[in-house]
């Protein structure tokens, strides 16, 4: 509770802009499914230019969670700290700073659009957990 109240104060900041590459300046509303198609969680985003914490490789940066939605009995760590990496047109979201429990979203942008996949990945791989489709507001 007390990450999420931090993220929301830190968010106000980032209003305008979190220096972040054009397609990400705006807020993005993020609906998550199950691989029958269900819905698991919605979430509205900002993303920003700070530095967040990873056990996975390459340079991570916070995304700041303004609304989280989660459908009933679904799980989605909308609630836990999450950070974002953007290598091309790839986006990926996540919860990267559990080792080895890692959830997240990933996908193509095009334009103010992604869609894309919602997976785990652990010591034993990565497991399809379902579909992601952002958008920018």
């Amino acid at each position: 509770m007390k990450q999420l109240a931090a993220a929301l104060m830190v968010s106000t900041s980032c209003l305008a802009s979190c220096g972040v590459g054009d397609q990400l300046k705006h807020a993005w509303v993020f609906n998550v499914q199950d691989l029958q198609h269900k819905p698991v969680a919605s979430l509205k985003v900002r993303f920003t230019d700070q530095i967040a914490p990873s056990c996975r490789g390459g340079t991570w940066k916070r995304v700041i969670v303004e609304s989280f939605v989660p459908a009933k009995n679904a799980v989605f760590p909308g609630a836990d700290s999450l950070s974002y990496m953007l290598e091309g047109k790839t986006l990926t979201i996540g919860r990267n700073e559990i080792c080895d429990a890692y959830i997240g979203l990933t996908g193509q942008l095009i334009g103010d659009h992604m869609t894309g996949d919602y997976y785990s990945l652990g010591e034993a791989g990565t497991s399809p957990l379902g579909y992601a489709e952002g958008k920018a507001e």
